[in-house]
């Protein structure tokens, strides 16, 4: 499922949404929490100085009224040559507790995110690299990107 968006390798730098609508409505229609990526196939460090990343979550209203994106996501970097794998969150702060009082809805939802992957400080030289992402328990499907000079 490398290419869950449905995305040419460019349209993750000029229209990365464009799929969105058919996707979630897929995903939140089955009613099941799921977490999808999307990045492009391939990465020229010529051309681009961005590696984008496509987050689609999907899961119920409850369990993301008790998160937060940027303390509970983290990033699950392999080189598949020197098998080297990274773990980061895109916020490292203290974990701060979550409190609400707010009653929430029942059913699911879904929320979009686009990182930079480049940008969180992950050492990603040429080379070719599967990335995953973990939110919560949830673990998404596996990207593969060759990045070339």
């Amino acid at each position: 499922m490398d290419n869950a968006f449905g995305l040419g390798d460019e349209d993750f730098w000029k229209n990365p949404w464009k799929n969105l609508s058919d996707l979630s409505w897929e995903i939140v229609g089955k009613e099941i929490s799921e977490i999808v990526i999307g990045a492009p196939s391939k990465v020229s460090l010529a051309h681009h100085d961005t590696l984008p990343l496509l987050i689609f979550i999907c899961t119920e209203n409850k369990t993301f009224a008790k998160s937060n994106f940027y303390q509970d996501t983290s990033f699950i970097v392999e080189n598949v040559k020197s098998k080297k794998k990274t773990l980061k969150y895109i916020d490292d702060r203290e974990r701060l507790p979550h409190s609400s009082n707010e009653k929430v809805s029942q059913g699911f939802s879904g929320s979009e995110h686009k990182v930079d992957m480049f940008a969180q400080g992950l050492e990603m030289k040429s080379g070719d690299y599967k990335i995953r992402v973990k939110f919560g328990k949830m673990l998404s499907n596996v990207v593969h990107v060759k990045i070339t000079n």
